[in-house]
């Protein structure tokens, strides 16, 4: 049970960790997109 307990703390990090990272990401490709329109 305590692996299991671990398991799932690790998946929760790894996914905020991941939005996080998407939500940079957008952030940086917008910044691109609308710096090459101008």
């Amino acid at each position: 049970m305590l692996i299991f307990k671990i398991n799932i703390k690790n998946l929760i990090n790894v996914k905020v960790i991941w939005i996080i990272y998407d939500r940079k990401n957008m952030c940086i490709y917008r910044f691109n997109h609308f710096g090459l329109k101008k």
